[in-house]
C-alpha cells in the first residue's frame, strides 16, 4: 500500500461501474491524489489491474450498513483527517445520501447534492417532469397501455420500484406479461428512433460549469452499457445551454449526465444521471478536466489545463460489444467496425497497461 502523505484522501467502492472507476482512479494517479480501494469481493476485477495494491479492504457482503465503520478503520490506520467517498453507482449513491449526517459526523464526506434533488434528477418520471418545466423536449408519455403505440418503452418511475434498466414492449401481450406490480410504479413512453448522444457537465461549486458531450456509435442490446462512442460538439449548441441553465436554476452541483435521442431535428430527453458514467474514460482522454475540478472542489490540490482539449477522441469496450450481433447502432455497422477497429483499440478502455489483464480476460 502507497503511503500518501496527505491528511485526506478518496474511498473507492469498487466492483462496480469499474470503467468509470478505472478512469478516475487515472486521473488521481496522474495528479498523485490519495486514494483507498474497498474490493467488492476476492473475485473484484480490480485485483488483476496494477490498482490491486491500493486495495485497503475487501467486502464480505454486498450490504452497505457497515460501510462507515469500514471507512474508519482505513481512516484510522492510514493517519487521514477528511475522507471523500466517490459516487461511483446509483445504489451506493442511494444509500450515502440517506445516511449523509451518519457519515459527516466522522468527518466522512459525500460529494453529492441533497437528497431530493438528487432524486429528482435520478428518478425517471420527475426528471422528465423538470424537464417539461422547463420546456425541454421529451417523449410523448402515454397514459395507459391502450393508447400507446408500440414499439413503447416501459421506465420505473422511481429506482426504488424497480432498479433495472427501461424495457422495450412491442405489443400488449409484452406489457401484460412482464408488469406484475402496481402500474403507478411504472410510465410508459415513446420509443424515440434516431441517433443517440451524450451531454456531460460538471457543475462547480463557485456556480460556473464545464461540459463536452460525445455521440454514440454502439451500444449493448435493451440500451445496456455503450461500446463505442466519438466526442463531439453538441456541448456548444443551444441544447446544452438550455439543460444547463435548468440546472444552475435548480441548483444542482456535481456530475451530471443527460442521454439523448435526435429524432426529426429535435433532441430527446431520454434519462440523466447525476454520477460517474461508464464511458468517462473519454473525456479524460479528450483533456476535459471534470474529475479535475471535482477533486478541486473537495479541496485536493490539482492543476487543471483547459487549453488543451482534443477532438475526435473515441471511447472503446470491445469486450462490451456482445457476439450474439443483437448490440444497438447508431449509424455504425459491423463492417465499419472491422475497418476502424485498429484505430480505435488504441483507445480501449483495458487495452492498457494499468489494466491489459482484464483486456485479454474479456472483461
Amino acid at each position: 500500500m502507497h503511503d500518501f502523505n496527505n491528511t485526506k484522501a478518496i474511498i473507492i467502492l469498487s466492483g462496480y461501474n469499474l470503467r468509470a472507476i478505472i478512469a478516475f482512479i487515472r486521473v488521481c494517479m496522474e495528479n498523485d491524489i490519495p486514494f483507498y480501494i474497498i474490493a467488492s469481493s476476492e473475485q473484484d476485477p480490480i485485483f488483476r489491474t496494477q490498482y490491486k495494491e491500493h486495495v485497503a479492504y475487501t467486502r464480505k457482503s454486498k450490504e452497505l450498513s457497515n460501510l462507515v465503520s469500514i471507512i474508519l478503520t482505513i481512516k484510522d490506520k492510514y493517519n487521514k483527517e477528511d475522507l471523500f467517498v466517490l459516487p461511483s453507482t446509483e445504489y451506493l449513491n442511494r444509500y450515502l445520501i440517506s445516511n449523509v449526517d451518519k457519515f459527516r459526523k466522522h468527518n466522512i464526506h459525500i460529494p453529492l447534492v441533497n437528497k431530493e434533488l438528487y432524486c429528482t434528477i435520478s428518478d425517471k418520471s420527475s426528471f422528465y417532469e423538470l424537464c417539461r418545466k422547463y420546456k425541454l423536449v421529451v417523449p410523448e408519455s402515454y397514459k395507459t397501455i391502450e393508447n400507446a403505440i408500440f414499439p413503447c418503452i416501459l421506465k420505473p418511475r422511481t429506482y426504488e420500484s424497480y432498479m433495472g434498466k427501461p424495457i422495450l414492449l412491442e405489443n400488449k401481450e409484452d406489457y401484460y406479461r412482464l408488469v406484475n406490480v402496481n402500474d403507478k410504479d411504472w410510465s410508459i413512453e415513446q420509443y424515440i428512433i434516431g441517433e443517440s448522444w451524450y451531454l456531460l457537465y460538471y457543475f462547480k461549486k463557485d456556480g460556473s460549469y464545464d461540459c463536452f458531450s460525445q455521440k454514440n456509435l454502439i451500444q449493448q442490446e435493451a440500451g445496456g452499457s455503450i461500446c463505442l462512442a466519438v466526442s463531439s460538439n453538441l456541448h456548444k449548441t443551444e441544447i446544452c445551454k438550455a439543460y444547463a441553465e435548468m440546472f444552475l436554476l435548480e441548483d444542482f452541483k456535481g456530475l451530471v449526465m443527460v442521454e439523448l435521442k435526435k429524432s426529426n431535428d429535435k433532441y430527446y430527453m431520454i434519462e440523466a444521471n447525476p454520477r460517474l458514467w461508464g464511458p468517462s474514460q473519454l473525456f479524460v482522454d479528450a483533456n476535459v478536466p471534470f474529475f479535475e475540478e471535482y477533486l478541486m472542489d473537495m479541496g485536493f490540490d490539482v492543476e487543471v489545463d483547459k487549453g488543451t482539449i482534443k477532438n475526435n477522441i473515441y471511447y472503446f469496450w470491445k469486450n462490451g460489444i456482445s457476439s450474439n450481433n443483437r448490440n444497438m447502432y447508431y449509424g455504425y455497422d459491423d463492417r465499419k467496425l472491422k475497418k476502424d477497429q485498429k484505430e480505435i483499440l488504441n483507445y480501449d478502455i483495458y487495452h492498457r497497461k494499468d489494466t491489459e489483464k482484464l483486456f485479454k480476460e474479456g472483461i
